[in-house]
């Protein structure tokens, strides 16, 4: 079965539509580096759901490392920016970690900076990782009753695969991580319930490989001739009765709406 991000991403911008009235005060901040494709396309999309909400939307250009610095010091001390995102990645001889620690911590709608994110590991806050976000939206509606299920984690980068991670943790829920330097391989995907694979790898596992009735929830994206491709190849799905995300439309626009979900908690909204 094909879990349709966009429809979920529809129930989440609908009720967040109600409760902003068509304005929310204030603007977005979207930091970013020299132009890329792959960002062009999610900043498209959050762009396009920041429109329909009412909020202000604005893209700061930075040329180098101090200048992304700068605009985040700015973004702390101006009233008008009610959230920041740091689109990554950022070019690599910048240093992303050093960045990261100056997005303001009661604006971070990405949970990047290590402060926000030790508040949300003691719940001291209300906003939470979009990837954890989409993930438990994608549990609720496929796999509400888990407990017991085996689960493997692929992947373990900043946005997707370490949060998921520390939210397993948190919740003491029993997990098998995999990574670049031990993947998850063809034969060991079928032990899984649930697999969450974030690498990067286009098809690095199909739908012939997993157990039968799994659930993959692939956040893996890559561009490669115009096209965007998910970590997941659905051959075999349909046989095996494995429900999945496709790419696109899957967990991308998921991610999206959680990131606004983040906004509207952090301007007390909900």
């Amino acid at each position: 079965m094909v879990i349709d991000g966009k429809k979920i991403s529809e129930e989440i911008i609908s009720e967040l539509k109600k409760k902003s009235s068509g304005n929310i005060p204030g603007e977005l901040w979207v930091i970013r580096g020299p132009s890329d494709p792959t960002q062009e396309t999610y900043v498209k999309a959050k762009r396009a759901v920041a429109e329909r909400l009412g909020a202000r939307f604005a893209e700061k250009l930075a040329g180098s490392e101090e200048e992304a610095i700068n605009f985040l010091k700015e973004a702390a001390k101006n009233p008008s920016c009610v959230g920041v995102i740091v689109q990554l990645p950022l070019p690599k001889e910048w240093g992303t970690d050093k960045i990261l620690s100056f997005v303001p911590e009661t604006k971070d709608l990405d949970l990047l900076n290590p402060k926000t994110q030790i508040l949300w590991r003691e719940k001291k806050n209300h906003l939470i990782p979009p990837s954890v976000g989409a993930l438990q939206k994608i549990l609720e509606r496929y796999a509400p009753d888990f407990g017991g299920k085996k689960l493997a984690v692929a992947g373990d980068g900043r946005l997707i695969g370490l949060p998921i991670l520390e939210w397993l943790k948190m919740n003491k829920i029993p997990v098998s991580v995999f990574d670049s330097k031990n993947p998850l391989t063809a034969e060991q995907a079928k032990e899984f319930d649930i697999i969450t694979v974030g690498i990067g790898n286009p098809g690095i596992i199909s739908g012939t490989d997993c157990k039968r009735g799994a659930l993959v929830v692939d956040f893996g994206f890559t561009t490669s001739g115009g096209k965007l491709l998910g970590d997941f190849n659905p051959k075999g799905a349909e046989e095996n009765e494995v429900s999945y995300t496709k790419t696109p439309g899957g967990t991308g626009p998921i991610l999206v709406a959680c990131l606004f979900e983040n906004l509207f908690q952090s301007k007390q909204l909900l």
